[in-house]
């Protein structure tokens, strides 16, 4: 479980080649960011991002799969 105890916190990139993660917003509204990792010894300079606004007044559970940053 992840908690931000100020909303002025930012957490940092965090890469997996494999490693996948699901999160489901309990309290409050969070943004999440994801960029899919071209490279991971060179990754390019330009990738896209993706981004969702998830709130806990509506159920969504996020899945991003191995390869990607968030």
């Amino acid at each position: 479980m992840i908690e931000n105890f100020n909303s002025d916190i930012v957490r940092v990139w965090q890469a997996h080649k494999r490693e996948q993660k699901w999160f489901y917003v309990t309290t409050g509204i969070f943004l999440f960011v994801t960029i899919q990792i071209d490279d991971f010894l060179s990754p390019s300079e330009d990738l896209s991002r993706n981004e969702w606004v998830v709130s806990a007044n509506k159920i969504s559970i996020l899945h991003f799969p191995g390869g990607f940053a968030n």
